[in-house]
This record gives C-alpha cells, structure tokens and sequence, in this order.
C-alpha cells in the first residue's frame, strides 16, 4: 500500500517490502483477480474475453506512455506485459483468418518499432527500462508467433521427441480411465 500514496520510479523501490524480490506479488494477485472477473462477465455474457483484455491494454498503454516514471502498485502499470500473453494465445489458437492474424502481427510489429523508437529517443534510465520491457515482450511475442509453425517438425524430431518425454514427467497426464483403485477399506 506504501506505493499508492508515495509512488515511486520502480516498484521494487518500495521500503516496506520484507524481500525485495517479491515486489511483483501485488501485480500478480490483480492480475488474477482481474482475470477472474473477466471470466466471469465473458462466461455471464456469452462473449469473447479479447475485448476486455485489450481495452484495458490500450488504457494500460496510454498510462505507460504518459507516467513512464510512476509506480503505485496497481495491475494496469503491468498489464500491457499481462495482456500480450492473452494476446498472443488468441492470435495462436482462436483466430483463424489470415487477415485478422497479419493485423495482430503487424500490430505486435508496430509496437516493437515504436518502443525501440521511444528507447532510443529517450534519455533516462527509468523511461528506458519501461521500453526494454516492451521491447522484450513483443520481440518474444512474435518469436513464439513464428515459432508455432515449427512445432510439428519440432516434435518430430529426435530432441523435440525427448524433451517431450521429459515434460511427460513434469506435467500430469490423463488417468487411465481403464484402471480403477481398489476402494475397499
């Protein structure tokens, strides 16, 4: 709460925090909860959780560009990076035109441009550090877009073949539905 009415240049500048390290928990615990009221309404509704999502990137956007220097703790200082994943989830497996993919790809484009753009016209670390970060979102953003199109020949592969045996241990898989425990006590 102390970065609400004393902001500061970076959140993890906040002398209340016990480990400096988890100065990002409050973004994430919005996140969450934004995201969930999110679901809900998009459920409650019957309509797509995008438009929610990228309303409040656009606003997040336009709050970065204009208080590059302020931090007060709240989600929408972090949901431009929040939002990208939801975006590029999108991109990847729910839109299916080729037309409405190229604008989110020339749009993700754009942004890097602009950031890159912005990077290097400013002046000062902190506006700086803002960019970097939009700079490394959206460079990983359109890698894990193009990427996409390698992954079967990725799984086929002798590598990609093991790393997915490796994950297979990571990860739960399904239960056999076949076999069923002996419930009797």
């Amino acid at each position: 709460m102390n970065l609400v009415f004393h902001p500061k240049w970076h959140p993890f500048d906040n002398p209340t925090l016990f480990v400096a390290g988890h100065w990002s928990v409050n973004y994430e615990e919005q996140f969450h909860l934004v995201m969930g009221l999110i679901m809900f309404g998009a459920t409650y509704f019957k309509e797509s959780m995008l438009a929610p999502i990228v309303a409040l990137m656009l606003g997040s956007f336009v709050w970065n560009l204009t208080h590059p220097f302020t931090y007060h703790g709240f989600f929408w200082e972090y949901w431009v990076l929040f939002a990208f994943g939801a975006l590029v989830f999108n991109r990847l497996c729910k839109i299916q035109n080729r037309k409405g993919s190229a604008s989110i790809d020339l749009g993700i484009l754009a942004l890097l441009l602009f950031s890159a753009y912005r990077y290097y016209s400013s002046n000062t670390w902190s506006a700086r550090w803002l960019y970097t970060e939009w700079i490394l979102t959206f460079t990983f953003a359109l890698l894990l877009i193009y990427l996409r199109s390698w992954d079967k020949k990725f799984r086929s592969s002798r590598f990609g073949a093991t790393l997915g045996t490796l994950g297979l241990i990571s990860y739960s898989r399904p239960q056999n539905r076949s076999h069923r425990p002996d419930r009797s006590y």
